[in-house]
């Protein structure tokens, strides 16, 4: 451990993080380390990914193996040469779980979504010879080359969360602008994880609020006057606080995130994508004619063909009236 400290694969500041067992930290980094080092011998960055969804990949694949050197090492030093065929099973169930199930949401979004997000904007290609790859890379050959051939398969695409789901999106968009359907797009992380993210039927309902909001606050920002009927759609779709409910918040009796989910429960998921839907391209919304405002409705399109199931119908129309 010392050497590898003085050859700089090991910083004091890893050594004193108290929140991860020593002997697992210390491997999780030096295995950063060389693979820092065979992605530039191959001349790999994140700027050789195609794709906000891949370069995801890439980093919670790089964590994934950094996960899975820690566990083998830890488990080869504790139980000696005669465990280390059960060394390797635990390795490689700590390789697929953190592919599978990843850390807490919170640490999640932060370290690799929002990484990833920062990265596919920002890094540039940096090698003479830089390697590039196109949609849909061969996740084996890749896994292969960062673990140095100790692993040749990538078992399963990493999870992402509802957030990160629009932000793909979003730069999908910007990718091709023309599409019609998801299978122009390249969010295969959130498809191969389809059915579970359906399931998550509150978060869904929230994310579409959040998209309500952002487009009337896009509208707003026009200095346009909007008519009350459509004001008042905003506000029932998207779910907003009444004043009780501000005073209950005010008060801490509830959250914010609570008032929402109460307001929306009482529609179906695929009714309130259709109705959220049918506001955006309503004359009322369509007039304000802000890029956002078209993005948005089209991202909620996309998100619908993959959040509600096909057999989910909707019953109820947009009804200005309603409320």
């Amino acid at each position: 451990l010392e050497l590898a400290r003085r050859k700089g694969h090991l910083s004091y500041e890893v050594l004193e993080d108290k929140q991860v067992p020593f002997a697992e930290r210390v491997f999780h980094e030096i295995e950063h380390k060389l693979q820092l080092k065979q992605a530039a011998d191959n001349n790999i960055n994140a700027a050789s990914f195609a794709t906000l969804d891949d370069v995801y990949t890439y980093l919670t694949l790089i964590e994934a193996l950094a996960e899975r050197k820690a566990t083998l090492c830890k488990e080869e030093y504790t139980r000696g040469g005669e465990g280390f065929q059960q060394a390797r099973t635990l390795a490689n169930i700590a390789f697929n779980k953190r592919l599978l199930v990843g850390e807490s949401p919170k640490v999640r979004y932060t370290k690799n979504e929002e990484a990833a997000t920062f990265l596919s904007n920002s890094e540039p290609p940096i090698f003479r010879n830089q390697t590039y790859f196109g949609p849909n890379p061969n996740w084996d050959e890749i896994v292969s080359v960062l673990s140095r051939g100790e692993v040749t398969k990538m078992p399963v695409e990493p999870r992402v969360s509802l957030d990160f789901l629009s932000v793909c999106l979003w730069k999908e968009l910007d990718r091709n602008p023309n599409a019609t359907s998801i299978k122009d797009f390249d969010v295969s992380c959130a498809l191969s994880h389809q059915s579970e993210l359906q399931k998550n039927e509150a978060d869904i309902k929230y994310m579409i609020s959040n998209a309500l909001r952002d487009v009337f606050e896009s509208c707003r920002e026009t200095g346009k006057p909007m008519d009350p009927k459509v004001q008042r759609m905003f506000s029932y779709l998207s779910g907003t606080p009444s004043a009780e409910q501000n005073k209950e918040i005010s008060s801490g009796r509830i959250t914010r995130r609570q008032a929402y989910d109460a307001n929306l429960k009482e529609f179906s998921v695929p009714e309130l994508f259709d109705m959220a839907i049918d506001l955006i391209e309503s004359d009322g919304v369509q007039a304000y004619q802000t890029k956002e405002v078209q993005r948005i409705g089209k991202i909620l399109r996309f998100e619908k063909q993959i959040l509600v199931p096909p057999m989910k119908i909707n019953t109820r129309t947009l009804d200005a009236n309603s409320r």
